[in-house]
């Protein structure tokens, strides 16, 4: 299956700077299918001379299920490597009613800090058709973070990326949502 990198994330990170809200992620494991940016598009931007556009594969990482990668190069920060479809601001509880009656991990809404509002994905509504933010595991030693503009939920890069995972820190990881290297947080926090 194929996904085209959407100009309209790219359009929200350009914007001029809206409100940012500060959010966390429960992440976690789910089914999915491998996905990439089309080779075509990139193809066609090359032979402009113009930037080609990396491809993001989700792969299995272990013992946190599976993760989103970046394939090729991502020369500087602020690039959006994933966002949700149709972002849903909804009181905490409506939120997670609204995923548990579709079936879907306790996970799949992002929780603001501070506040009772939760976002959901509106397009997320099976284990079948799982989007690619959400294969984006913590990593104390992250390489993205998660930003809400004009009601948008995306991830952006904090630097430059290549070839490797996508990551980014969730407020509240559980030690074995951790992908980090020795001396995590989270890992020390699971021995103690």
């Amino acid at each position: 299956m194929y996904i085209v990198v959407l100009q309209a994330a790219v359009d929200v990170a350009k914007s001029s700077p809206g409100q940012e809200e500060s959010a966390g992620k429960g992440g976690g494991v789910a089914s999915g299918n491998t996905r990439r940016s089309s080779t075509r598009v990139a193809d066609k931007a090359a032979s402009r001379g113009g930037a080609v556009e990396p491809d993001f594969l989700v792969q299995n990482v272990g013992r946190a299920g599976k993760g989103l990668f970046v394939v090729g190069y991502i020369p500087k920060p602020g690039y959006v490597v994933a966002r949700m479809g149709t972002s849903v601001k909804a009181k905490r509880r409506v939120a997670k009613t609204h995923v548990r009656e579709l079936g879907l991990p306790h996970d799949a809404c992002i929780d603001l800090q501070g506040g009772d509002f939760s976002y959901f994905d509106h397009d997320f509504i099976d284990r079948d058709h799982t989007p690619d933010w959400y294969y984006m595991n913590h990593a104390c030693k992250h390489n993205c973070r998660m930003i809400i503009r004009a009601g948008v939920v995306c991830w952006i890069t904090t630097r430059s990326v290549q070839n490797e995972e996508l990551s980014f820190k969730y407020d509240e990881p559980q030690p074995a949502w951790c992908v980090c290297e020795a001396g995590c947080f989270a890992e020390k926090w699971h021995h103690s």
